[in-house]
Formats: C-alpha cells, sequence, structure tokens
C-alpha cells in the first residue's frame, strides 16, 4: 500500500498524538553520562560505493569518575584497515576517542521537530505500524514519511517512533535524514534505544548512527557508528 494513501482521519489523529508524547527521558538520556559509571562498546566502519567495508575499528571502554576527572579505560580493542576521511580530515580527533555523547538525543529530538509543526503537517504522511516488544516493553510504532513533492525540502525524510504504551514515553527512534550545501551532500540514519536501569535514572542502550557523504572530486564515503551501553 502507498504510505501517502493513509486515511486522513488516522493521520490527524497520529498527529494530534505526538504532541502528547513524553520526550523528556529520551532527550535527558545522555545529558548525565558523565556522571555514571558504565560500559560502552563502540564499532566504527567505513565502507567503499560498493558497500565493502573498507576499515573498522572496535572498542570496549569503561567510563567512570566524577567529572572533573573522568576515567576512560579501555578494555578491549581490535581493528583493521585504513580509514580514508578525506576532507572531512581536519575534523576527526584521535585524541578524545572516549568522549561521551552527551548532545545524541537532542541531536534528533529537537524542542521543535519539522514533522510535529502544524506549519509542516501536509509534508509528512503520518500512520500507525504494529506493535513490538522493546526488551519487555510493549511498543506502539509510529511511523512518518516525507511526503513526495511537497516534503521534498524537508532534510526529515523519514522517521519511526517508538512509544511505551504504558506511559507514552518515547524508548527508541529511527530517523533518516538529507543536508544539503553548495559543495556537499550528507544524508544520516540515526537510531537510539534507551531503557532505564534498576535503581538508576534512563540511560541510553544502543545506538547507531551513519552517514554517507557526498563532495565534488572523490567517490563518496560512508560511515557507521554502532554502541551498546551496559554495567
Amino acid at each position: 500500500m502507498d504510505p501517502s494513501s493513509s486515511d486522513p482521519s488516522t493521520q490527524d489523529s497520529i498527529f494530534a498524538f505526538l504532541a502528547l508524547i513524553d520526550q523528556e527521558a529520551f532527550r535527558i538520556s545522555f545529558e548525565h553520562l558523565d556522571q555514571k559509571t558504565f560500559t560502552r562498546y563502540t564499532r566504527t566502519e567505513q565502507f567503499d560505493e560498493n558497500d565493502l567495508l573498507l576499515a573498522f575499528e572496535e572498542r570496549v571502554i569503561r567510563h567512570s569518575g566524577p567529572p572533573a576527572r573522568r576515567n576512560f579505560d579501555l578494555i578491549d580493542q581490535d581493528s583493521g584497515g585504513v580509514f580514508d576521511y578525506g576532507y572531512l580530515q581536519p575534523f576527526v580527533s584521535d585524541s578524545e576517542p572516549s568522549r561521551d555523547p552527551m548532545d545524541f538525543a537532542r541531536r534528533i529530538v529537537p524542542d521543535d521537530p519539522a514533522y510535529m509543526s502544524a506549519r509542516n503537517r501536509d509534508a509528512y504522511v503520518y500512520r500507525p505500524l504494529p506493535d513490538t516488544l522493546m526488551g519487555e516493553v510493549s511498543a506502539r510504532v509510529i511511523e512518518i514519511r516525507a511526503r513526495p513533492q511537497v516534503g521534498d525540502g524537508q532534510n526529515v525524510r523519514y522517521v519511526r517512533l517508538y512509544v511505551d504504551r504504558n506511559s507514552s514515553r518515547l524508548i527508541a527512534m529511527y530517523l533518516e535524514r538529507v543536508d544539503r550545501a553548495m559543495w556537499y551532500r550528507e544524508e544520516s540514519i540515526f537510531y537510539v534505544h534507551i531503557r532505564r536501569m534498576p535503581g538508576t535514572s534512563w540511560m541510553p542502550y544502543n545506538t547507531r548512527f551513519e552517514t554517507r557523504i557526498t563532495v565534488p572530486f572523490r567517490p563518496a564515503q560512508r560511515f557507521r557508528t554502532a554502541s551498546t551501553y551496559y554495567g
């Protein structure tokens, strides 16, 4: 079924429901990581234009200690190949590989996302997907897709929201966006899943970030980073 043909009344009810979703735990889940003790597994990969793996790096790092004297203890690591950052090399630093991504969630869930704005209502198609289990939580799944032609100017192209049925709390999100400038094009995919740790506040559980960057006079570059937080 063409998603743009979804029943208008269903789309209206979903759009109204978006305003009721509790996004606060999702937004702040990363903000206090520098005050918590945890272990993070991270794998970063680079692919060529044919999706062949060029390079990878895996790290397991234990984060502990107060913010002013944060400890990053390398437990395990592995790597292969050579990363080619191209024009991005000036923005890449190996000196702070363990820094916590404290603004990650707010980057994909800003205070006023375009798909929740009445001004952009007609630029998107809203529809429900079947419920799913996120760990032990039953989640309602909402799909939001930029409408062909009308939504072509929107940076956010596709969104899936996973909402706890009992609390209307946002617990996971998948997002695709496209950013264009005069000299480059970036296509990005984000995924974040949070969960409540026993006796603590909400924390990230799984994250994925993938980007494809196209610039003049060189092949497209694609990078992917996946992380799991535990302990």
